[in-house]
């Protein structure tokens, strides 16, 4: 498998996967972005 690794516009990493797990390649945001802080 090979997974491509990309930062995006949002200065993000976007992981788009290799067309054996999905054949549009779709690029997945990671998960370690910041959500809402609690006030």
């Amino acid at each position: 498998s090979h997974w491509e690794v990309e930062i995006g516009t949002d200065r993000h990493p976007w992981f788009t996967p290799p067309s054996s797990v999905d054949p549009y390649k779709k690029p997945i945001p990671a998960h370690n972005r910041a959500g809402p802080l609690a006030a």
